[in-house]
């Protein structure tokens, strides 16, 4: 390459463009200004002097300009950056920052590369405040991850019984519920016979009671995505005689019925699936 001409002429304009130097027409007129948006790649220096007018093409490492290196990210970019860090707030039980990204109007139901969404892993973690906030505002419970596992999926293969109702209450399939295909009145007589083993929950009548009264909850949860108005009623009267029960003894009645009826309903939905 030649030595790189010195430029005396107060009068030249210098400019770039991302023109090739074959697209240049001889007769080519150059103002002394061009749109910002025709400047990249290279740089074409021009004089304007003596009535003469030539261009040379100079390699970008020869110019005398300063530049910027940038990198935009198109607003897609931004949108999977901001859904990102929504579910980053969830598995961290970052409620403020979760908050902070719903008002700006994050899609609350972006999916990671697995397909998985805040939803999924809320549910997993048995966080039941991120997971009413993200249903309050649009997360949709029928989500599947790459596994076609849904958020009641993962919320009962780990017995989480308060997000298994909050996600049946919220319109999740009841045709979905763990890996192995059971559903909720699976999970509730799993549930029912831990609760009954274990002397630590049933020696402290409050705790018992609570307990027993989640699987309440979830059952008819269950049944109210079913239809079953009848089976309804009768969890409501076995939730009122919780309600009275103050002892052990009492709340190991309401138990009893309520396994009774838990596998009574579990050997009905037997039989429909024959």
């Amino acid at each position: 390459m030649e030595k790189e001409d010195v430029l005396d002429d107060k009068s030249s304009t210098a400019f770039k463009i991302n023109w090739s130097s074959s697209n240049i027409p001889s007769n080519f007129v150059v103002n002394n200004t061009l749109p910002p948006s025709l400047a990249h790649s290279y740089s074409h220096q021009t004089l304007l002097g003596h009535g003469q007018q030539f261009s040379k093409k100079l390699l970008p490492s020869r110019t005398k300009f300063r530049t910027h290196a940038t990198v935009k990210v198109s607003p897609m970019g931004h949108d999977h950056l901001a859904e990102r860090k929504l579910r980053d707030s969830v598995q961290k039980s970052d409620t403020s920052t979760l908050f902070e990204l719903i008002n700006k109007g994050v899609n609350v139901s972006g999916a990671d590369s697995k397909h998985r969404t805040a939803l999924h892993f809320a549910a997993a973690q048995g966080n039941a405040q991120t997971l009413k906030v993200l249903l309050e505002n649009g997360a949709n419970p029928n989500a599947k991850d790459l596994n076609g596992n849904t958020p009641l999926h993962l919320a009962a293969c780990t017995n989480q019984v308060k997000i298994v109702t909050l996600l049946l209450q919220a319109g999740s399939d009841v045709n979905a519920s763990d890996f192995s295909g059971k559903t909720p009145l699976d999970l509730a007589n799993s549930r029912l016979r831990i609760l009954y083993g274990n002397q630590n929950i049933r020696g402290k009548p409050s705790i018992y009671c609570e307990e027993v009264k989640q699987v309440i909850e979830m059952i008819k949860a269950y049944m109210s995505r079913l239809g079953n108005t009848k089976a309804e009623e009768t969890l409501d009267q076995l939730c009122s005689m919780l309600g009275d029960s103050t002892t052990t003894e009492e709340v190991d009645e309401v138990h009893s019925l309520l396994a009774s009826f838990t596998a009574m309903n579990l050997s009905h939905s037997a039989e429909d699936r024959k």
